[in-house]
């Protein structure tokens, strides 16, 4: 027996979804553009602001938050301390924060990064020496290895 009603929502399903799709591939292209340019040039304040909308409207969109997607992949955390900032030789280069990683082995603990970070405001602040900090890596599942017990 024919419902109209059943059809017509059956429409307005598929119209919807067809829609979120289209605002998430217009999303998701903006924030690999911004990503591309960033890459390059860095992000103002205002741009980082916008980076991170995008990503709250992408995250609501699919349900989805950046620290749920973060949660599922294998994650190791490493504690570490701003050793010193390292003023640029150049006007146009970034200043530098030395972080040295606790757990890393003696040649390698000093880990050298942009001291440029971005707070929940989107401004751009720096870290101070002596500050603690975390290095948190993530990666995706397809790209680990269940690791072998010793002796087996």
């Amino acid at each position: 027996m024919y419902q109209p009603a059943e059809r017509e929502f059956s429409w307005q399903i598929t119209i919807l979804g067809d829609l979120l799709k289209q605002e998430l591939e217009q999303l998701t292209q903006k924030q690999s553009e911004a990503l591309r340019a960033a890459t390059f040039l860095g992000m103002t304040p205002s741009e980082a602001k916008e980076y991170e909308q995008r990503s709250d409207q992408i995250a609501k969109l699919t349900g989805k938050s950046q620290l749920d997607e973060q949660l599922d992949k294998p994650s190791s955390t490493l504690s570490g301390t701003v050793e010193k900032i390292i003023k640029p030789f150049a006007p146009n280069e970034p200043e530098k924060a030395q972080i040295a990683v606790e757990q890393a082995d003696h040649l390698y603990k000093e880990l050298r990064i942009e001291n440029t970070l971005t707070n929940v405001d989107g401004e751009q602040v720096q870290l101070k020496p002596g500050a603690e900090v975390e290095i948190v890596i993530h990666a995706d599942p397809e790209d680990t290895t269940k690791k072998s017990e010793k002796g087996s």
